[in-house]
């Protein structure tokens, strides 16, 4: 071996320790790194975002003839809970109270109560 292939060697072996080194102390010192707190970002736009609670809806539908899309603009119900919805209107053949719509999975009372805000019943 020549000296150049082994001060190459040498070389190779010092980067290697401290490339070890560095490793192990970056994973011991990792916690010293975190942010206690979110730093809160810059305010760009001073407009609220839309939020559908905030929108008010002129006119209730009735829910025994609801579409999927009428469903779906309620706070909270997504397209599979409002397919749910739709299904269990089908098999029933509608509902005579809100409160039926409690077997539906998925549905509790606060969900329920904010049902009875958009929608009536034979309406």
């Amino acid at each position: 071996m020549t000296k150049l292939q082994k001060a190459l060697l040498g070389c190779n072996i010092i980067l290697f320790v401290f490339l070890i080194i560095f490793i192990i102390f970056s994973r011991v010192n990792a916690d010293k790194f975190l942010l206690s707190e979110p730093i809160e970002p810059y305010i760009i736009e001073t407009q609220k975002p839309v939020n559908k609670n905030d929108i008010i809806i002129s006119e209730k539908f009735d829910i025994n003839k609801a579409t999927k899309e009428q469903l779906m603009s309620i706070n909270g119900i997504g397209e599979k809970m409002a397919q749910n919805i739709l299904d269990f209107l089908k098999i029933n053949g509608g509902i005579n109270s809100f409160d039926e719509l409690l077997r539906i999975k998925g549905i509790g009372e606060s969900k329920l109560e904010i049902i009875e805000k958009y929608a009536v019943i034979g309406g």
